[in-house]
């Protein structure tokens, strides 16, 4: 039973972006795609394996690829990724990479149900890029990106909640979240 895979999804439909999760995994492995976009032509797309070291720490390897002109599919910019993921006690999910141009990057989620059929849920990732490999405008000693989200859901079934969100990178939205 060990060996065999699980799969599971999470699919958010909104009016400012849209996401997908598909995970597939078993007591040890774990393949992940995390798929992000907007309705202005912005996408982020990520593709992991992750490798469990014991219930709460895992190490990951995968490619992250995003557009790197705004409001438009012509270019991306596709970089390999390391890092390692932590649950940690109090349920916070936290994940620490480096992508190959040596930019750090953090992130840091949390859903908290506080009604029987309400929940709330936050998403922080910091993102640095300190001019190891690429070069920066304007002489600058590092540049980096920020991206965060607030939201709350309803549950309407085992599957579906609608939900409201803000993102400061695509602002204000509801929509439906749908579990499968």
């Amino acid at each position: 039973e060990t060996d065999h895979y699980y799969s599971w999804g999470l699919a958010r439909v909104g009016s400012n972006f849209n996401e997908l999760f598909l995970t597939s995994s078993n007591i040890r492995n774990e393949y992940s795609l995390r798929a992000e976009f907007d309705y202005d032509q912005n996408a982020e797309i990520e593709v992991n394996y992750n490798r469990y070291l014991n219930d709460w720490v895992r190490v990951y390897g995968g490619v992250n690829t995003e557009t790197s002109t705004p409001d438009s599919y012509d270019t991306f910019n596709t970089v390999g990724l390391v890092g390692v993921k932590y649950f940690t006690p109090y349920r916070f999910n936290v994940d620490v990479s480096m992508d190959h141009q040596l930019r750090p990057r953090i992130r840091l989620d949390r859903e908290l149900l506080i009604f029987p059929r309400i929940f709330l849920e936050g998403e922080y990732e910091y993102r640095a890029d300190f001019g190891w490999v690429n070069d920066l405008e304007n002489n600058k000693s590092f540049e980096s990106e920020t991206q965060w989200l607030v939201g709350v859901a309803y549950i309407l079934s085992r599957n579906f909640s609608i939900q409201g969100n803000y993102n400061n990178r695509y602002g204000w939205g509801g929509g439906l979240l749908a579990r499968f």
